[in-house]
C-alpha cells in the first residue's frame, strides 16, 4: 500500500433546508438524552456500590 496524502474535498453551493437542520437539531437532542440517561445510570450504579461497601464495613467493624 502506497501512502497518500489526506485529499480535501470542497463543495460549493451546499444548501441546507429547514428539513435537514430540524433533523440535525433532532439527532442532537436524542445524543444528548442518551448522555444524560447514561450518567444517570452510572450514579445510580455507584451509589448502590457505595451503599453495600458501608454494610460491609459496618458487619466488618460488628464482628471485631
Amino acid at each position: 500500500m502506497k501512502n497518500e496524502a489526506p485529499r480535501v474535498v470542497k463543495i460549493l453551493n451546499v444548501i441546507i433546508d429547514q428539513e435537514y437542520m430540524q433533523w440535525l437539531g433532532e439527532i442532537k437532542e436524542r445524543y444528548r438524552n442518551a448522555q444524560i440517561k447514561s450518567a444517570v445510570k452510572v450514579n445510580a450504579e455507584q451509589l448502590l456500590f457505595n451503599g453495600q461497601l458501608g454494610c460491609d464495613l459496618v458487619m466488618r467493624k460488628a464482628e471485631e
